[in-house]
């Protein structure tokens, strides 16, 4: 394996403040999420209150979520069509383990699709259109592809792929990580190729190709991203300036993001293939940032964070426009105009934002001077929002509130 230590220089200090928590309240640590479309998520994890798992469902981006029954593995191809895998009686130690699918939500979960191999359970699936690529655990040496809603289930690989993705309608990346190998479908998924074996630098806790020659791995508990430019052969290896990372995820060959679990304000931009890093996200309260999705569309960058530990699961979600991720440092630009009213103004000291909008409100406030300077901030989520400037001078400043929705701007007056 080819290896090149590459010193990085890091950009400034990127301010980027557009994140909302959208966390089930009653969901704990360890979840995992998935996204159907902008503000459709299921989210599997265990229930606070009521101790058992449960998966959760919005349509409303997370402002309201509703318990739906639970399986685990959960994957959706659209927002009410999805498989999941069930457990029934046991035989002797083992548990008896079907299919599941669901049209209606995730409602209900009929459990007499589809009987899978006795014993055994998966651990990965992949989407590809209406079809699911299942991964079992890697001792079974087991790879399925679902399609036709679950009708056909045929056997592609006879090993266990892992991190499956897909970089358009036919071609798509798995790993053997029982064998360190470099796995290649040329035909969605109907069967696979073994691109490369890993010799080095192993295991890889992400994994993830942007075109046929460009690919990016992370080595599992280090600050350490492989990336190959000549379709897996070989590896170069780049360095962030932090202790360790726990998550990427590249939007094109030269743009992705990096996360470390170590401290807060540890979310990382690159927009020249990984020679460079920028700061994004200073305003996270909490530590041990683990995985980011991202999702897009023609014009933005959607991404989604999770904070687990503590007994609870934090998740935040922000964006920014495809323009200016690709040209310049990403802020949010659209101008909302009536969504928000700040009273008294002037004040004495004590001011209230009311949310003119859907309840609840879920965006961040920002107290700032002329010079654009951040004096206070807080976190919004009701429809009255008081905010004490008593310690601050006389004189103009801005009212910033910033939501998924874009931002909006007022001057207030401190008497």
């Amino acid at each position: 394996m080819k290896k090149l230590i590459l010193i990085i220089f890091l950009y400034p200090f990127v301010s980027f403040s557009q994140w909302i928590n959208f966390a089930p309240g009653s969901a704990g640590s360890m979840g995992s999420l998935i996204i159907v479309a902008k503000n459709i998520y299921y989210y599997r994890a265990w229930n606070n209150v009521k101790a058992i798992n449960t998966l959760y469902f919005t349509k409303d981006g997370g402002k309201t979520w509703i318990e739906k029954t639970n399986v685990w593995h959960p994957a959706f191809i659209n927002d009410s069509t999805g498989f999941g895998d069930l457990f029934f009686k046991k035989r002797g130690f083992w548990n008896i383990i079907k299919l599941g699918r669901t049209f209606d939500y995730a409602s209900t979960w009929p459990d007499s699709f589809n009987i899978m191999p006795d014993s055994i359970t998966y651990e990965e699936v992949a989407i590809l259109g209406e079809n699911v690529v299942i991964t079992y655990q890697k001792e079974f040496n087991l790879t399925l592809l679902i399609s036709s809603l679950g009708e056909k289930i045929l056997k592609v690989c006879d090993k266990s792929l892992f991190n499956i993705h897909f970089i358009n309608d036919s071609i798509g990346y798995g790993l053997d990580k029982k064998n360190f190998g470099i796995y290649k479908t040329t035909n969605g998924g109907t069967s696979w190729n073994l691109v490369n074996t890993i010799s080095g630098n192993w295991p890889w806790s992400a994994f993830q190709f942007t075109s046929e020659d460009t690919a990016y791995a992370l080595l599992q508990s280090s600050n350490m991203i492989l990336k190959s430019t000549n379709g897996g052969i070989s590896w170069d290896t780049l360095k962030i300036q932090t202790q360790n990372l726990s998550d990427i995820e590249f939007y094109n060959s030269n743009v992705g993001f990096a996360v470390s679990p170590d401290q807060p304000k540890r979310l990382f931009l690159t927009k020249d293939g990984g020679n460079n890093w920028a700061f994004l996200g200073e305003e996270f309260p909490i530590y041990n940032l683990h995985d980011i999705n991202c999702i897009y569309d023609k014009d933005s960058v959607y991404l989604f964070l999770s904070f687990p530990g503590g007994g609870v699961t934090n998740l935040y979600k922000g964006s920014f426009a495809l323009k200016d991720i690709l040209s310049g440092i990403p802020e949010k630009t659209e101008l909302i105009r009536s969504n928000y009213t700040c009273y008294p103004n002037p004040t004495s000291g004590i001011i209230t934002l009311k949310c003119n909008g859907e309840i609840p409100c879920m965006g961040k406030l920002y107290i700032m001077n002329l010079h654009g300077q951040t004096l206070l901030s807080q976190y919004i989520h009701n429809q009255e929002n008081e905010i004490d400037i008593c310690g601050l001078s006389k004189g103009v400043y801005f009212v910033k509130v910033v939501d998924e929705n874009g931002v909006w701007v007022e001057k207030v007056m401190k008497e």
